[in-house]
């Protein structure tokens, strides 16, 4: 029974470890002849990418961590708001995004990855919004939302809503407080992060965001086009990752703010 119990464990523990990355002769001639991948990143995306005390820290900086040492690749990191880096990225300024959401239309300058998390989009509303009974209660309102924001082109297509478009989670959330706008549409734990770190106490949840091709921000690493021998070394790293590895980075970062 004892011998039984040990080979148990024994497989569990085989099953939680990662197996090594097999690459082919040109994915271990870029990784050799490769110093420095350029990475673009937000400095304010909680839990993923943000600062304690002037540090970087978060879910995908330690994802990048594991990435760079199941691959050999070296990663710079480069900090802007969404905007700025999003158009550093179409321009080929950095060779990777992280925090990239797939769309069609981003196909022709986008290599995605598969997701790493997917998180909630949802609908915040002032204490004194009244009841809200779907996205028809928005009509005539200003909605704010993030500039670039990857289901915005679904957005525009609603009729009699005001979107009102912002640089930062910060701006966007703060305006809501002070009542400049009457809702935001963001993930769930940006904003959540923001309302326990501001102590905002006039913010409620209204409803989930389902869009007819959106139903929730897929969280992926983007690759420019010109490099997907990159991309498929990426790939691979992202499926080495076991399940056990990803559950201790979700509890450690999106358990924090929960």
């Amino acid at each position: 029974m004892k011998t039984l119990f040990f080979c148990i464990l024994f497989f569990i523990s085989i099953q939680a470890v990662a197996k090594p990355i097999v690459f082919t002769e040109e994915e271990k001639e870029f990784i050799k002849n490769t110093p420095l991948v350029k990475v673009g990143m937000m400095p304010d995306f909680t839990p993923f990418s943000y600062y304690i005390k002037n540090t970087p820290v978060g879910f995908e900086h330690e994802l990048l961590n594991i990435l760079s040492q199941r691959t050999g690749l070296v990663f710079e990191k480069e900090y802007a708001k969404w905007t700025t880096i999003y158009t550093a990225f179409k321009n080929k300024e950095v060779d990777v995004i992280t925090s990239i959401s797939h769309k069609k239309y981003r196909e022709p300058f986008t290599t995605f990855t598969s997701s790493y998390y997917d998180i909630p989009i949802m609908i915040f509303v002032r204490d004194d919004f009244g009841e809200y009974l779907g996205i028809k209660s928005l009509e005539g309102k200003k909605v704010g939302v993030l500039k670039d924001v990857f289901y915005i082109k679904e957005l525009q297509k609603i009729d009699n809503i005001n979107l009102v478009y912002y640089d930062t989670y910060e701006e966007l959330t703060k305006d809501l407080v002070f009542g400049k706008i009457d809702a935001l549409m963001q993930n769930l734990t940006n904003i959540n992060y923001l309302i326990k770190k501001n102590l905002y106490s006039n913010l409620k949840l209204a409803s989930e965001l389902i869009l007819p091709n959106t139903k929730k921000e897929d969280l992926r690493l983007g690759v420019i086009p010109e490099k997907p021998i990159l991309s498929s070394i990426l790939q691979k790293g992202l499926n080495s990752i076991t399940k056990k590895e990803k559950e201790a980075l979700e509890n450690k970062w999106i358990g924090s703010i929960k």
